[in-house]
């Protein structure tokens, strides 16, 4: 262990990993700071709006709750003519028969035009709870602001429903104009309705919501809290406060709403840091000891045997089993081994670079190039008899010219295509000549069966239906030449009787293919 210590390359790789765990440390530091504390508080807060907007809107459906209890009642005929002309047989037969409580209905005025209560429910001090809010001079003020502004006015959208304060609770109220059925006639009255935001009503809402909640007024010239206006944002009992609007749209009273504990831990360091932490310490430590064990004792075992390798030119030779040196000794070894690798290696690139200008391919077509054409031709002394096909792209100057190169460079290897595909077999070759001449020697092929390969491709390329605006044949064809060879023959002289024969065959029309027996 000593003597890995005194190691600089070991040295080297402790300080590495050691600073490679303080980056991860301080990177996992960073995220937590600036991003994932962030994300739990931001996700805490949407979450706590959202449970803050349940409580205001289950108080907005209380509201809408006695709007639906008492709207049929405001447009009935019977309870106009009751505003109209006040009898205890109404009341008798449709109110004090109901049970108010049950709709968590804590009073009910019944009033005229002229201010007087025809009938009231309440259900503790309530007549003095409601004049303290000002409910019936809200229903009657409404009242003559509609009346003076048309019979259009007098709908129950102008008469003043929301919350309002009394001497005992907040409570939701709403007022509604008397009409006869259908809201066709004169306006006889007024219904008032309210009920108390006590603890019966919140726990009837808290049932629904599964939320605990209060609200509480605020005191008459009390400055507001601040903190009310802010983003709601959980305090360290877990609660958040805001303000809720009166029905004139001003700040009146309080909502606290109760959370749940904090479910995430917004300490900077927590348990998981520190297991995190610890678990990159001991993977940190265990892959110092892996890389010592595994790369760099085996380096310095390589870099001795490279020594004896380069010493003695056996390649032949294993490696031994010491390790005594590291990797700055092993790199000069290296160098040198790879000295003696990299002659090789020139030679061996030359040699390549010699077979590869000695290359019998066309790098355009893909078919063999004039090189192997002559070279094929002039050693088919022995596969009589050879035929030789010299064929040539018709048009195919005013093809480059109209249609450009890149067309004219696919045309020449769809044709290459075809050409290889229709020879007579694995046998003779396909080769490029010239520019957009082709040729295909046929071994062992009599002239009959070298016009037959001959129609055949003739056939072929044609079938391939290139657009060739400037032919007559409207479509990329060739002209063929074919040449046979029965005896020994001169390759010069097969070539130029082939040529003939293809001359013939543009002389005649092209498209087509001529034939010249050697």
């Amino acid at each position: 262990m000593l003597q890995q210590l005194r190691a600089p390359l070991f040295k080297r790789l402790i300080l590495s990993l050691l600073l490679a765990f303080s980056v991860v440390l301080s990177a996992r530091l960073f995220v937590r700071i600036y991003w994932e504390i962030p994300q739990y508080l931001s996700m805490e807060m949407q979450s706590d709006q959202r449970a803050a907007a349940r409580v205001e809107s289950a108080l907005e459906s209380r509201i809408g709750e006695l709007i639906t209890l008492f709207l049929p009642s405001s447009a009935w005929d019977e309870m106009h003519h009751y505003a109209l002309e006040p009898n205890q047989a109404f009341i008798d037969t449709y109110y004090n028969t109901q049970d108010w409580s049950a709709s968590f209905t804590d009073g009910v005025f019944l009033l005229n035009l002229k201010k007087d209560i025809l009938w009231q429910y309440q259900s503790s001090s309530l007549k003095q709870a409601a004049d303290s809010a000002g409910l019936n001079q809200q229903a009657i003020e409404a009242l003559a602001r509609a009346q003076a502004s048309g019979p259009n006015a007098l709908s129950p959208e102008n008469f003043p429903a929301g919350l309002s304060q009394s001497f005992e609770a907040p409570l939701a109220f709403v007022s509604l104009p008397i009409y006869p059925n259908n809201y066709n006639g004169e306006v006889s009255g007024f219904i008032v309705a309210w009920d108390y935001l006590d603890s019966d009503t919140r726990t009837y809402l808290q049932d629904i919501l599964q939320t605990d909640f209060t609200v509480t007024a605020l005191t008459e010239g009390e400055p507001i809290p601040p903190d009310l206006f802010a983003d709601l944002k959980r305090n360290n009992q877990d609660r958040i406060r805001w303000s809720i609007d009166d029905h004139k749209g001003e700040p009146a009273f309080v909502a606290e709403l109760h959370l749940a504990e904090r479910r995430f831990n917004d300490n900077l360091i927590n348990l998981t840091t520190v297991i995190e932490a610890v678990v990159a310490l001991i993977t940190f430590a265990l892959l110092a000891q892996t890389l010592t064990r595994y790369i760099i004792s085996p380096i310095r075992t390589l870099r001795n045997n490279m020594e004896t390798i380069h010493q003695t030119r056996d390649y032949s030779a294993r490696i031994n089993s010491h390790r005594s040196d590291e990797f700055g000794e092993l790199s000069r070894e290296y160098d040198a081994l790879l000295e003696h690798i990299q002659h090789q290696e020139s030679a061996l690139r030359a040699s390549n670079n010699e077979l590869l200008q000695l290359s019998n391919m066309d790098a355009l077509t893909g078919i063999a190039n004039r090189r192997a054409f002559d070279s094929f031709l002039q050693n088919s002394q022995d596969l009589l008899p050879v035929s030789l096909l010299l064929m040539d792209i018709d048009h195919f100057k005013q093809y480059n010219d109209h249609y450009g190169h890149q067309a004219g460079d696919n045309a020449l290897q769809a044709v290459a295509t075809a050409l290889h595909r229709n020879s007579h077999s694995s046998t003779d070759l396909v080769a490029r000549y010239g520019g957009e001449e082709f040729a295909i020697v046929l071994t062992g092929t009599p002239q009959r069966q070298a016009r037959q390969v001959a129609e055949r491709v003739l056939n072929a390329v044609r079938k391939l239906g290139i657009e060739h605006a400037l032919s007559n044949h409207k479509c990329v064809t060739l002209s063929i030449g074919i040449a046979t060879a029965e005896s020994n023959f001169s390759a010069e002289e097969l070539i130029k009787q082939a040529d003939d024969a293809l001359y013939d065959a543009k002389d005649q029309g092209r498209n087509r293919v001529c034939v010249l027996a050697s």
